[in-house]
């Protein structure tokens, strides 16, 4: 892969970078791997946000997620130097764009991976009106896969079962109760969790209904983010509210 060599090929990749954080959840996943790993990153607004981008990514020319993902060669001994030569700026632990770096990365729901970063301070020498981009979605496909089966029946008597014992249905973790907070036709909007993974259980495996915990759909969303395995559901309001207080 060609290392970039101008301004505007560093633009490129920048708007490249931010349609993948717009675009389908695949490409959006990945992206946001990018950033969780980085160690040096490029710091640019984009309509009035300050942001941030990997060099390894942004440094070579013409990058996608498919070539990024396929190549080999992703030095960034090769990208750093090119980039800072394309900014006149160097290469630099800042302290104030390290905590700009964590509040982004908390707006993404990512949590970056505990290491030394770096930063070019080129927030006003990049600066970008990207445009709002639009993704195609609602064609019928057919897909074909492997899935390891749920039993819906066995959901249905857990949340009947925990309504009989409580009296009502609510988050476990954050104790939100629908039923007060919107009304009855919204009482049933609640999930109930897994407390042994789909994805680990053996072919064959009986599950009961005094396996699940109720979760509301945010506090499930951050227990599958952060940590599926939890075993009681004292660690799962442990990182629950870690995590909104974080």
């Amino acid at each position: 892969m060609e290392v970039i060599s101008t301004h505007n090929q560093l633009l490129k990749n920048i708007e490249t970078f931010e349609k993948y954080l717009k675009d389908k959840q695949y490409d959006r996943e990945k992206t946001l791997k990018l950033i969780k790993r980085g160690a040096c990153f490029v710091v640019y607004k984009a309509n009035g946000e300050i942001k941030f981008a990997p060099s390894r990514f942004l440094g070579y020319k013409n990058n996608s997620l498919k070539l990024h993902t396929n190549s080999v060669v992703k030095d960034g001994r090769i990208t750093n130097p090119a980039i800072s030569k394309i900014l006149n700026e160097t290469l630099f632990f800042y302290e104030e764009l390290e905590q700009k770096f964590l509040k982004y990365c908390k707006t993404l729901g990512i949590e970056p991976d505990n290491k030394k970063r770096k930063y070019w301070n080129s927030i006003a020498k990049l600066r970008l009106e990207i445009p709002d981009y639009s993704v195609s979605e609602g064609s019928l496909y057919l897909k074909t896969h492997l899935a390891k089966e749920r039993n819906r029946f066995v959901v249905a008597l857990a949340k009947a079962n925990f309504k009989n014992e409580h009296g009502k249905l609510f988050c476990e973790a954050c104790k939100e109760n629908h039923l007060e907070k919107y009304g009855k036709d919204y009482e049933g909007c609640i999930e109930a969790h897994h407390m042994l993974p789909v994805s680990k259980m053996k072919e064959g495996h009986k599950t009961k209904a005094k396996d699940f915990v109720m979760l509301c759909a945010n506090c499930h969303r951050i227990v599958h983010r952060k940590n599926p395995w939890l075993t009681t559901i004292e660690e799962i309001r442990k990182i629950v509210q870690k995590t909104k207080r974080g």
